[in-house]
């Protein structure tokens, strides 16, 4: 009550803190950037995924290859589009290395994956493939990848030979490599036992005394040639038999 007028006195204001103000400006400010932000992504991710409203014309296009099977006839790669290439893909790609390919009852183990290699190359040469690209291999199979190359440079031609083998026990795949058209020329044998089926055993006839047997861990040894043939015992697997390499070539000076 104001004494000189006789009249109640408005209430005092409380002005809010300091501290709550800056808060309260705080937190308005950060919606503000969150807000922008989402906009920003927002218009990047619709940028980036609209599709152009026409196409140009390329003046040369590449003319698709010739409709041609490979050069085995295995079935399944009848598409002349396979000729340009191919994919083997190995263990990494996904977050912290991860597979993308899931090991299903281990037959993706790192033994059998480095089998894996060769029998993926070999089949595929034979179809006629003419470029493989080789990722994110482990060790083993840098190894076997390494072994390859180094007895097969360059693997064309590839074919099945199983008509030119003799296999006395199990049951085995083949493929042949010729040098040259020449009756001496040098002979690369790729060789595995079916898998599931046990371990095998395989007759090559061969032109030298004696041959180099390459395993898919870089190991090689001389084979003695009886008659001019050379027997080789092969390892079974229940889903993917380690291939061996049979090197029939003039030794190097």
């Amino acid at each position: 009550m104001n004494r000189h007028t006789n009249e109640p006195e408005a209430p005092a204001r409380i002005r809010p803190k300091r501290g709550w103000r800056l808060l309260r400006g705080c937190a308005w400010g950060c919606a503000g950037c969150l807000l922008l932000l989402v906009a920003f992504v927002g218009v990047v991710v619709g940028l980036l995924t609209k599709a152009p409203p026409a196409y140009r014309a390329v003046p040369n296009p590449i003319p698709p290859p010739a409709v041609v099977v490979g050069q085995g006839g295995l079935a399944g790669f009848d598409s002349p589009y396979l000729r340009h290439t191919g994919s083997s893909d190995g263990k990494g790609g996904a977050i912290f290395g991860a597979s993308k390919v899931a090991d299903l009852l281990g037959v993706m183990s790192t033994r059998r994956r480095a089998a894996w290699r060769v029998q993926f190359m070999t089949r595929a040469f034979a179809a006629g493939i003419r470029k493989l690209a080789v990722m994110d291999a482990p060790a083993p199979e840098q190894v076997a990848v390494r072994t390859y190359i180094r007895a097969l440079p360059n693997p064309f031609p590839m074919a099945p030979a199983m008509a030119e083998v003799r296999v006395p026990r199990g049951r085995v795949i083949a493929f042949k490599h010729t040098d040259g058209t020449l009756g001496n020329a040098g002979t690369v044998w790729v060789a595995w036992a079916l898998a599931g089926s046990g371990s095998a055993t395989v007759e090559i006839d061969v032109l030298r005394p004696a041959v180099q047997l390459v395993s898919v861990d870089g190991l090689s040894r001389t084979i003695p040639v009886v008659d001019g043939r050379v027997r080789v015992d092969l390892e079974g697997d229940a889903k993917m038999a380690p291939p061996v390499l049979l090197v029939d070539r003039e030794p190097r000076n």
